[in-house]
């Protein structure tokens, strides 16, 4: 919640000066909240002086930082600006694949990803300077703070970060000094960013945390593995490969088993799922079961009627073959290229980046924004000098002038420009609106009927909007990446499933809820058998299997209990007082 921590004290700031000056910070209005002439007359406001407004729209300004990352970095690696100028209407005409902030502005990741832009700015400068200074070090620290504190998962794309760096050190493109140098002000970073969380051990027990303490150590040996070159280069490779692999994956486990903690255990498990469609329990099925946790579907291949991935796609082939001559695994040892004519080390990593941050996608669609992100600077290099250069030597084609590579380029953007204006033009015109009656129905009885220091439990969700809507005490919320919460979620969402209601009453003492509430959507089936709420506990509990859920008995109000009093019903939701 450190975004709004910092929000908090942003907005108070701007309260007291607009008010200081005499400023009019909002503009007030009354509505009619409903249908018919008896609906309530509600006050509602609009402008930077509503909380509300001023988070949607910070928010929404914290994006700009996003193009402006994108722009510098793709001019460093192309050395064009016309080159960079591509990527940025490339990210125009896919706004919606990299960014969720327009729908969701509250998303951990809508403040965290813009000052990924400006971590992996700070990489490439880094890898293209001569000599790593103190600035590069903490650029690199600063903005790897910057990133990780208000996303929890952002230690699995900074594993991803440093096992590509890795990468490209094991393929001869970064010295040892420089990637240590990197890696440490990366894992001093998390460092501090596990302090300021309170000393979780979710980070501690990353495999970002073991990989990197791992290659630290194995690149200390730098000079005894580079011995092993007499004999092949590639036998240091696989060698110090192997060890990373298999001392970060023994070093993580016997850490967690030394601390007793198995706080990322659902993430495995998750994972685990996507190559094993036959293991599901409770905590995977939250995951899996959520569009957005899903495998990158057909659908998203329409990054193609923009040219974003066919580009991609091309440029990655070429510094894939690139590569492979570097390194000599194509043409003859006698034909590869010297060192200075070898890919330059920015765009060695941004090709490896690009590699993990497409298996990432791949695997959970919701991470397709870091994937989305690359190919826009692979755009920004397809059509760069050097790109070209190289293209030319692997493909055997006459290098173009730069008239000839301006032609091209207005030829790409206008073919980019063919599906991508009208997907500007559409989103442009979007208008929206929230409206949720059955929800503002549910919150206003709270607020007025039930008493202050009552406790509710019920799915996360809606907990963490009864929290900061109502201000009333909730047994459990969204942080799921704790043992205890996800053991107490465990329990408080068998009032969805096959459960008697002294089974449920006793979950509701101890946990020491007053009320109780029950979505009547999530009570109902679900077209995929391994996402119906109803039954996954069977896998635990086999014997309930005759029982009737719990919800079922709720659901057309006639129900009456010695344990629980319904207090509330709408098409959506129901409140119980527990006895």
């Amino acid at each position: 919640i450190y975004p709004e921590v910092v929000l908090a004290v942003m907005y108070e700031a701007y309260n007291g000066i607009g008010n200081a000056l005499g400023m009019k910070l909002k503009n007030c209005y009354h509505v009619m909240h409903g249908q018919g002439s008896d609906a309530p007359r509600i006050e509602t406001c609009v402008g930077m002086g509503v909380p509300m407004h001023f988070y949607v729209r910070v928010s929404f300004l914290l994006q700009g930082l996003i193009g402006a990352g994108i722009f510098i970095i793709a001019w460093k690696i192309s050395g064009s600006i016309p080159c960079a100028l591509l990527a940025i209407f490339a990210m125009f005409f896919n706004f919606t694949e990299f960014t969720r902030a327009q729908w969701t502005p509250s998303l951990r990741e809508t403040f965290a990803f813009p000052f990924l832009t400006l971590q992996l700015l700070s990489i490439v400068l880094s890898l293209r300077a001569p000599d790593f200074n103190k600035l590069h070090w903490v650029s690199v620290f600063l903005t790897t703070i910057a990133f990780a504190l208000p996303w929890q998962f952002a230690n699995f794309a900074l594993f991803t970060q440093a096992s590509s760096l890795f990468a490209a050190y094991l393929l001869d493109y970064i010295a040892p000094k420089k990637l240590t140098s990197i890696l440490s002000a990366m894992l001093a970073a998390m460092a501090v960013v596990w302090w300021l969380q309170f000393g979780t051990l979710f980070l501690l027990l990353s495999f970002f945390f073991a990989f990197t303490v791992v290659v630290l150590g194995l690149v200390s040996l730098d000079p005894a593995f580079r011995s092993l070159d007499k004999y092949s280069a590639w036998l240091r490779r696989i060698l110090m490969g192997g060890l990373s692999v298999v001392l970060t994956v023994g070093g993580k486990f016997a850490w967690g088993k030394i601390l007793n903690n198995k706080d990322d255990a659902h993430i495995l498990d998750i994972l685990r799922s996507k190559f094993d469609k036959s293991f599901i329990d409770f905590h995977v099925q939250l995951y899996v079961c959520s569009a957005e946790f899903d495998f990158l579907k057909e659908e998203y291949f329409t990054l193609s009627e923009t040219l974003l991935m066919p580009v991609a796609a091309v440029v990655m082939v070429v510094l894939a073959l690139k590569m492979c001559k570097d390194t000599g695994l194509w043409f003859s040892r006698s034909a590869s290229t010297s060192t200075e004519e070898k890919l330059s080390p920015e765009v060695a990593y941004i090709a490896l980046q690009t590699v993990w941050f497409t298996f990432m996608a791949v695997l959970i669609m919701r991470l397709k924004l870091f994937m989305v992100l690359m190919f826009f600077l692979l755009t920004a290099l397809s059509l760069s000098e050097s790109f070209l250069a190289i293209a030319s030597d692997i493909l055997s084609f006459k290098l173009p002038s730069r008239k000839t590579r301006y032609i091209l380029m207005g030829v790409l953007l206008a073919g980019m420009a063919v599906r991508g204006v009208p997907n500007l033009v559409k989103w442009r015109n979007h208008m929206g609106e929230y409206s949720d009656p059955p929800f503002h129905e549910f919150l206003t009885f709270i607020n007025e009927k039930i008493p202050r220091d009552a406790a509710f439990a019920g799915s996360m969700p809606v907990t963490s909007n009864i929290k900061c809507s109502t201000g009333r005490n909730i047994v459990n919320h969204p942080h799921y990446e704790d043992v205890g919460i996800r053991n107490r979620t465990f329990h408080i969402y068998k009032v969805y499933s096959r459960f008697s209601e002294e089974d449920v009453y006793k979950v509701m003492k101890d946990y020491k809820a007053d009320y109780l509430f029950i979505e009547t959507p999530r009570c109902r089936p679900h077209h995929d058998e391994r996402c119906d709420q109803r039954s996954i506990y069977l896998l635990t509990y086999p014997e309930n299997a005759e029982v009737t859920p719990f919800c079922e008995l709720w659901l057309d109000g006639g129900h009456q209990s010695p344990y629980f009093t319904p207090v509330f019903r709408n098409d959506r939701f129901v409140i119980l007082r527990v006895a």
